[in-house]
């Protein structure tokens, strides 16, 4: 039986690798459902994220420029590795494939008031990210790609507990690399197929919920790419990750805090 630590890192699911032994050349990272709305309050957010073979870590930061304004980064680090088989005599022989990748973006959001405690909130950005792979013999594939997006979402933070839903539509596009063509034809065929179609509309559904120990928050993140094609592609449709996030509260959002409390 696993032990729990193993069960944990299965069911992190933002996967770079998939548990079939096949490389995946694109995961999604978790929505920035952004919290920092006030002038010069800052929220600081990073998660471990894995799967069976792939393991790594998410890093989101806030910051308030101005009232309901943020700017933010994101960034997305994952690395992995499985064995692959094949039949031979009189043993079959393995080979040890390896995968990794990163994504990094930055974006603006602006918050509209619904309520006390809730905003609807709209985010626009765009990032750089890269896979390298290894498979058998040692052969290579390097795929670089950007992203841009527009995310519209709604978020409430409360004394207690924060929660927020959001739909991210980004544009996906693969813009260069190298490719050994002596790699495995089923991993080539992929590889061919995403440098045919160029560019890639993918709609991502993204949840957060925790708890809140001001300043400190427990957060749960959860992304699904509503996407008809993601595994034609060889790309991760989902993405789950627990987190911790830190608020650093500017002299806006202090003076704001108080005047509520009178």
């Amino acid at each position: 039986m696993p032990t729990k630590s193993y069960l944990l890192w299965i069911v992190l699911g933002s996967l770079l690798l998939a548990s079939c032994s096949n490389h995946f050349y694109y995961a999604p990272n978790t929505l920035h459902l952004p919290q920092a709305k006030n002038k010069g309050e800052i929220t600081l957010e990073g998660s471990l994220t894995g799967s069976q073979q792939a393991k790594g870590f998410e890093f989101k930061g806030g910051y308030g420029i101005a009232p309901k304004t943020s700017i933010m980064v994101n960034a997305m680090y994952l690395r992995g590795a499985f064995t692959r088989s094949f039949f031979g005599f009189p043993a079959p022989p393995s080979e040890q494939h390896t995968g990794r990748g990163f994504l990094t973006e930055i974006g603006v959001s602006r918050h509209f008031p619904i309520s006390e405690y809730t905003d609807f909130t709209l985010s626009a950005g765009g990032g750089l990210g890269r896979t390298a792979h290894t498979y058998d013999l040692g052969r290579e594939a390097v795929l670089n790609f950007n992203r841009i997006f527009l995310q519209p979402g709604i978020v409430s933070k409360g004394e207690l507990a924060n929660v927020g839903v959001g739909l991210r539509y980004s544009r996906l596009s693969f813009n260069g690399g190298s490719v050994d063509l002596g790699i495995d034809e089923q991993d080539l065929i992929k590889i061919k197929d995403i440098e045919n179609k160029g560019n890639f509309l993918i709609p991502d559904l993204g949840f957060s919920a925790g708890i809140n120990f001001a300043p400190v928050h427990v957060n749960c993140n959860l992304v699904l790419s509503v996407f008809s094609g993601i595994g034609e592609y060889a790309f991760s449709n989902s993405s789950l990750n627990v987190s911790l996030a830190y608020d650093i509260q500017g002299k806006s959002a202090a003076t704001t805090k108080k005047k509520k409390k009178k």
